[in-house]
């Protein structure tokens, strides 16, 4: 069985004198949605970019999927998908070319693609031409684009930064749909949102981040999480 696990050992991170992440520790485990909340700026993007390989280890350790992000970067890479906060990524490519290019690195066959993106795609409604530059998409598309390679793709943790930005009522529930499809597939699923409701409804445990440090709330379901949010982020 694979190891669909994210685990997150003494973790800091400064960008020169401002520290941003604060000895954070964390393992999700395979089945497990974990909703990552907080203000702005309290380093929730930076803790994701970490996790991705795209900024640098300054002390600490992460592995994804058993492999170290130091030592066994392009294995970590695979195991793994991050969708942005800012969906605006290869904006010179169509939302067809970035599915397909996703697929390939992955391994997924054409034919493959050509039978699963259609039902896929009828989840996300307004959603009507793939073959426009995402450039020049809406922001809820480029935001959908991204939500569709991650379905077709199946990445075995899925790293995802304010999800639901952008999104139709509608669209919001299907993501919810799909990040419950991981679970009961055994896949982890890392969410850092603003949206409370949904941290409440999805996410089998929740994380605070504020001034880089990390409380771990284990029941989410006992949880007022609007009262814990003001609890840990004003002061």
């Amino acid at each position: 069985m694979l190891n669909n696990s994210l685990i997150i050992k003494d973790l800091s991170f400064s960008f020169g004198k401002n520290t941003v992440l604060k000895n954070i520790n964390l393992e999700i485990k395979p089945g497990e949605i974990f909703a990552l909340i907080g203000p702005n700026g309290a380093g929730k993007s930076t803790l994701f970019r970490l996790i991705s390989g795209l900024l640098p280890l300054q002390s600490g350790s992460i592995e994804v999927g058993g492999y170290s992000i130091k030592d066994q970067l392009n294995q970590a890479k695979r195991e793994q998908m991050l969708l942005t906060d800012n969906p605006d990524v290869y904006p010179f490519l169509t939302g067809s070319e970035f599915i397909n290019m996703h697929a390939s690195l992955r391994g997924i066959s054409q034919s493959t693609v050509k039978k699963d993106l259609p039902k896929i795609k009828k989840s996300f409604p307004g959603l009507n031409n793939l073959n426009e530059l995402i450039g020049e998409q809406s922001r809820g598309n480029k935001q959908k684009i991204q939500i569709i390679t991650a379905l077709l793709t199946k990445p075995n943790i899925l790293l995802s930064d304010e999800p639901i930005v952008g999104l139709d009522p509608s669209s919001i529930i299907s993501f919810g749909e799909i990040i419950k499809e991981f679970k009961n597939e055994k896949r982890s699923v890392l969410l850092a949102l603003h949206t409370l409701e949904f941290a409440q409804k999805y996410a089998d445990r929740v994380g605070v981040l504020n001034k880089g440090k990390l409380t771990i709330i284990s029941d989410n379901s006992k949880t007022d999480l609007y009262k814990l949010y003001q609890k840990y982020t004003i002061q």
